[in-house]
Order: structure tokens, then C-alpha cells, then sequence
């Protein structure tokens, strides 16, 4: 399984992904095992959310998670241009 990771924070500032991946080893998924994660972190820049959820999106994880609701947000407007493109 492929997820996207995507935060706005500095990575050592919040364990999201570390924990994230915590719960989902308790579930077989394991990474580098089960699990190939595409992390994007703009490290405290949200200027880059944008791209970098575009990147994500174009990497074709089979799940994509956020930090947090401003990630979620440019998540979203980048999604919805590229389901429309099709």
C-alpha cells in the first residue's frame, strides 16, 4: 500500500507521522515492509502545501493523510483540479 503524508509543520515539532505510523503496524502495515509512505513535509513554510500536495497527488498513493486542516485543505483544491483534468 502506497499513503501520502502530508504536513506543514517541522517534522521533529510534531510526532504525526511517527505516531501515524505507530497505529498502522498494529494493523500489518509496516514501512518499507507493507507500506511505502511518500512524505511531503513543508517544514513550517504552508506556502508549499500547494505543491507539495500536488506532488503527492501525482505519485497515485492509494490513501493520502494530513497533519491537520490547513493540509487537508490544499489537499483538497489540488484533488478536485485533478479529477477535473480527467
Amino acid at each position: 500500500m502506497r499513503m501520502g503524508w502530508l504536513s506543514g509543520s517541522i517534522p521533529s515539532a510534531l510526532p504525526g507521522l511517527a505516531l501515524l505510523l505507530t497505529y498502522l503496524s498494529a494493523l500489518d502495515r509496516r514501512d518499507g515492509q507493507t507500506l511505502e509512505v511518500v512524505d511531503s513535509q513543508a517544514e513550517g513554510d504552508t506556502s508549499k502545501l500547494s505543491r507539495l500536495a500536488a506532488e503527492i497527488v501525482a505519485a497515485r498513493p492509494d490513501v493520502i493523510a494530513c497533519a491537520g486542516t490547513v493540509e487537508a485543505s490544499a489537499r483538497r483544491v489540488v484533488v478536485l483540479c485533478d479529477l477535473s483534468a480527467r
